[in-house]
């Protein structure tokens, strides 16, 4: 799957397949989505934190922060602890990422979809939900963030963290041409197809508020395919960026 994306998703790929599976109990999952912040040993009072916030909070956003910096992605908050961050709304894992992602152009905003856009690529964070019901059906009204892993057959593969682990999602992405909507809809497992009312509209799922272009945001280094995984990237459109 990574040899067929290129730099820099191939290394977005390895570093959130190498975090998929942990749940909040493991010691890994901790410290890469929570204590992998801070450059030192954390004191008793973070660790305590830590533990707390992964029993508590779904970690979504955080999960794609931490492969974020295992990407060397140039966003100073990912090196900031979240305790003190939660505490700042502007500050919090999905309102701190698309604002990142809008200062440096690497924002896709689908509030007004009219198809004229490619979908999201490996490794982009894809935004659902907007916190109020017009925005969601049959499933919960908050945002969630989704990391996408590989598109197989039109429908999207998403690594998921705060589910409450980091697992593999499956869903598929509906346009809804007259609303100039895209939404994200569940898919029926027994039919591998996504159950739609008279609107158009997923009968369960989120409307999608934007995405997070990985190829068009800053590096500290710029992500680079290990042996085995295809330099060249498969989208002739992308070029990773330095700083």
């Amino acid at each position: 799957m990574q040899a067929l994306v290129g730099a820099p998703r191939c290394a977005w790929l390895r570093e959130g397949w190498a975090l998929e599976g942990l749940d909040p109990p493991d010691p890994r999952y901790v410290q890469a989505l929570l204590l992998d912040a801070l450059d030192r040993t954390p004191t008793s009072t973070e660790l305590f934190q830590a533990r707390q916030m992964a029993r508590d909070l779904s970690l979504c956003g955080l999960f794609w922060e931490a492969v974020a910096r295992r990407c060397a992605m140039h966003m100073p908050l990912l090196w900031k602890f979240y305790g003190p961050r939660s505490l700042v709304g502007v500050e919090q894992t999905l309102a701190a990422t698309s604002g990142f992602a809008r200062k440096v152009g690497a924002w896709v905003d689908a509030t007004i979809w009219t198809g004229t856009r490619p979908f999201p690529r490996e490794g982009d964070a894809v935004i659902i939900g907007n916190d109020t019901s017009a925005w969601a059906r049959g499933t919960a009204v908050y945002q969630h963030l989704l990391m996408v892993a590989l598109w197989e057959g039109g429908l999207l593969h998403g690594l998921d963290g705060g589910q409450p682990g980091i697992r593999i999602r499956t869903r598929g992405l509906v346009e809804v041409p007259k609303a100039r909507e895209l939404w994200a809809g569940d898919v029926d497992r027994a039919t591998g197809r996504i159950p739609l009312d008279a609107t158009g509209r997923p009968l369960k799922g989120r409307r999608v508020l934007g995405w997070i272009d990985v190829s068009r945001v800053p590096y500290l280094t710029p992500p680079r395919c290990l042996g085995g995984e295809d330099e060249a990237t498969a989208y002739g459109d992308e070029r990773p960026t330095g700083r």
